[in-house]
């Protein structure tokens, strides 16, 4: 082959990218050329694979040489050209190259055989609707699924290909359709043979009585004694139980897209006319009567009324049907399997048994009284150790609850508690349990919130999956994380988010304990990493600190006092991966936080996110870029909470006070968040944003500005001040003296400690240490404000804040601009006085 021989799918690849130019065109050339000839030998078999791989590895979009598709569409659509495995790749082939014009399977031609189907309808379906005719073809797929002398592999066929096609675009099937299958579904669910069928692969017997009649049985081993269900078993299955087991396997979403059908009058006649059907068409005439018959017009004659009573009666025949099936599937689940593997077969039947029981339910609310106890006692029944697979039978039942239970007045929390508490804690880890429980989570959201406690009682929980699996989840966690905040919440989610690489690390050092993941706790004893905290978890007198930050429930306290000795003990694990993609991910969270809560607009769950904030700063977990990108969004995020809220600024005057008082709280990462604080007291201390800005306030504010400034400007004079330092301390002196002035400007008592304030400054500061550029910055700086506040009544007008009423916004600024250029105009002009 022109591959050669290969070893390993990436050197496939590799050398098929690489084919390009008179070599790559002779090949096609000579695949055309087998397909011409009609050649059954292996090579058109080897050339065909050849192709299958040099389509699939590229991206490029080749060119083809004329007749290539069409040998290729000819030897699918045609019964004789080629071996069945020609046949496949060559749809495999067509498939790859979809949707693509010209690719239009011919109308079906009595008698036809089922295998040629299998390589015609998938190639329809990635046609899709544009290319692949589909809509001309369903009328003659109806009719081989509600044909009673359709052989049965033509109707499992095309049932298949049906269900895929209705779940994508439902709207091709008019309601007419949809009735006539729906019936022959009910058919196929209630009345499938009970016995098992003969072995296919085994010798034509002598004699006729030789094949022994088996009776299908149940899971447990015993014979069956009602209809046949996916969870009977048999050695054989006959067409009839796989059209069976089919129909329900497609019956839930048949069921869904079903109900969103709305009727048309004349469109089941329209089909069947094409469709040369012998079931029954409907004929609506002029007159305002119907001709329900063979489509011969001598039929009974119904009025549309009479006619209507009758198709919505053959719509209940499935649902009827459906609803006894899914009833005797729950029964079924009850007996124990007599083989291990089926034990997989029963949780999944059940599982798609009760979402289609609720499905129904949904359709028709009269059935919740009736079968809501059969769902309460599927609950009741279920053991505590929730395995993977009854993990997601609880999240069914959950969905069932959700969606029902008010019809009953049943409390959901007793399901809530055992999935958010019990299984969440013990099956963080499973990949499939997270993933559907997170599914679960996104697309009950609002029903969770509204109806349950389930978010504001379980979040800790639900944030193990975020912690385990950060990469995974991340986008997940972005879209749930408004639903878990409220003002009760509020305050220990902002914890929980700004702990969550610590609790990484908490649950990786849980799992080498307890091996909740085998093979990642090998993985962490071959790298060593986590000795510690591994040791740290299992002493006794740690056992709280691991309680509380893997706790399952909220509303214990929002956190621990105890709480950097916590991270002290996880330190070694601040290399691991998992703990570093959730350090990574986690200022994505933040941030979405404090847009949630402003958003919401609730000032009592602001004004205590407040002091949090600066008591948090310093306690996170010891990751250096975790703890740069958490302060810094929470430096940002504290100016539009002021922006917001100004009267913040009188509500915790004294926390502002006292954080601000002590230039310890600038080290440590912290300058960001200090001298935004800062800014803040000189921007919002105006009675413009809050009427309780009285002078007692200003007072107090200016003398713990002047205390800062001073020692502030002692620190500048001392010699040793690395290069970093000193920037930001000039910048945040200049920030100081622009606060001092603004508030100085507010009441004028204040401006003469001021201007002394802002002299000595510039004294201070003329033979400092401070290098030149940041000295020349910082003494022009409180040069203009010394000469600004030398005019009490100018610089109140200079010095004062914008008003936030944002619908008034760009008014007040260029009304500002133009008064503030007279301003400095006379203030110039006085100044050269």
């Amino acid at each position: 082959g022109i591959f050669g021989e290969m070893s390993g799918e990436d050197t496939i690849y590799r050398q098929a990218r690489s084919l390009k130019g008179p070599e790559l065109h002779d090949f096609l050339a000579g695949v055309q050329s087998l397909l011409r000839a009609g050649d059954r030998s292996k090579d058109v078999i080897s050339a065909l694979r050849q192709l299958y791989i040099l389509i699939h590895a590229t991206r490029k979009n080749l060119k083809y040489p004329d007749g290539l598709i069409e040998q290729l569409c000819t030897a699918v659509f045609k019964s004789d050209q080629g071996s069945p495995l020609a046949r496949l790749l060559c749809s495999t082939i067509l498939r790859e190259l979809s949707p693509r014009p010209h690719v239009t399977a011919p109308p079906f031609v009595s008698p036809v055989d089922p295998k040629q189907l299998s390589f015609i309808l998938p190639l329809l379906t990635t046609q899709g609707i544009k290319f692949g005719n589909i809509e001309s073809h369903i009328p003659q797929i109806i009719t081989w699924i509600t044909q009673v002398a359709s052989e049965a592999d033509l109707s499992l066929c095309s049932l298949s290909w049906l269900a895929q096609v209705y779940t994508q675009t439902p709207e091709l099937l008019s309601p007419d359709q949809y009735r006539a299958v729906s019936q022959q579904m009910a058919e196929w669910l209630r009345t499938a043979n009970t016995n098992s069928a003969h072995n296919p692969f085994a010798g034509r017997a002598l004699f006729s009585g030789s094949k022994q009649v088996l009776p299908v049985k149940e899971v447990d081993g015993t014979v069956a004694r009602d209809f046949f269900t996916v969870l009977t078993v048999g050695q054989f299955f006959s067409n009839d139980q796989l059209l069976n087991i089919q129909s329900f396997s497609m019956l839930r979403q048949w069921l869904r897209h079903g109900s969103q059908l709305q009727p048309q009058r004349s469109s089941f006649s329209r089909q069947a006319s094409h469709s040369h059907s012998p079931s029954p068409s409907v004929d609506l005439k002029h007159s305002g009567e119907v001709d329900l018959g063979g489509g011969s017009g001598d039929g009974e004659r119904l009025s549309p009324a009479v006619l209507s009573v009758l198709i919505s009666r053959k719509s209940y025949q499935l649902k009827d049907k459906a609803i006894e099936y899914c009833v005797r599937i729950i029964d079924q689940c009850e007996r124990k399997a007599a083989k291990s593997f089926d034990d997989e077969l029963l949780q999944a039947s059940l599982y798609e048994a009760v979402l289609t029981l609720d499905q129904l339910c949904s359709l028709d609310r009269s059935l919740v009284p009736r079968h809501f106890p059969t769902v309460k006692k599927l609950f009741s029944r279920m053991s505590g150790d929730y395995g993977s697979y009854l993990a997601r039978i609880l999240i069914a039942v959950l969905q069932f609850v959700l969606n029902h239970g008010e019809d009953v007045v049943y409390d959901a929390q007793p399901v809530c508690t055992a999935l958010f508490s019990t299984v969440v804690s013990a099956r963080y880890a499973d990949p499939s349990v997270s993933f559907d429980i997170m599914r679960f989570c996104l697309a009950n959201a609002s029903k969770l919130r509204c109806s349950t406690r389930a978010f504001s009682r379980f979040f800790p929980n639900l944030f193990k999956i975020f912690a385990w699996a950060p990469r995974t989840y991340l986008m997940d966690f972005a879209e749930l994380l408004p639903y878990l905040i409220n003002a009760d919440t509020a305050l220990e989610v902002l914890h929980s988010l700004c702990d969550l690489p610590c609790l990484s690390a908490a649950l990786e050092a849980h799992n080498r304990v307890n091996v909740v993941d085998k093979r990642v706790a090998d993985f962490g004893q071959q790298s060593g990493i986590g000795v510690q905290s591994v040791a740290a978890i299992q002493q006794q007198q740690n056992k709280p600190l691991f309680w509380f930050i893997m706790r399952t429930e909220g509303g214990h306290g929002d956190t621990i006092d105890r709480l950097g000795l916590l991270h002290s003990l996880l330190e070694d694990l601040s290399s691991h991966p998992r703990v570093q993609y959730c350090a990574d991910a986690t200022p994505v969270l933040v941030k979405l936080f404090f847009k949630t809560v402003l958003a919401q607009g609730d000032y009592s769950v602001i004004t205590r996110v407040l002091p949090l904030t600066m008591e948090r700063l310093g306690l996170l977990y010891g990751i250096p870029l975790f703890q740069r990108q958490l302060r810094r969004i929470i430096a940002d995020e504290l100016l539009l909470m002021f922006k917001t809220f100004p009267s913040l600024i009188v509500d915790h005057a004294s926390d502002i006070t006292e954080f601000t008082a002590s230039l310890r709280n600038m080290s440590d990462g912290k300058e960001h968040y200090f001298v935004h604080l800062i800014w803040i007291v000189g921007e919002y201390t105006a009675s413009q944003y809050d009427s309780r800005c009285t002078t007692e306030l200003l007072v107090k504010y200016h003398e713990s500005l002047e205390c800062v400034a001073y020692e502030l400007s002692q620190m500048l004079q001392l010699a040793g001040a690395s290069k970093q330092q000193g920037a930001n301390a000039t910048r945040l002196m200049s920030v100081l003296m622009t606060a001092l002035a603004k508030v100085a400007s507010r009441c004028q008592d204040l401006i003469p400690r001021v201007l002394l304030c802002l002299t000595k400054i510039v004294k201070q500061h003329e033979e400092s240490q401070v290098d030149r550029a940041s000295r020349q910055v910082m003494l022009a700086r409180a040069s203009e404000l010394v000469n600004i506040l030398k005019m009490p009544s100018l610089a109140a007008t200079i010095l004062s804040a914008m008003s936030e009423d944002f619908d008034t916004a760009r008014n007040q600024s260029l009304e500002k601009d133009r008064e503030m250029a007279v301003v400095l105009q006379a203030t110039c002009s006085l100044l050269q006085q």
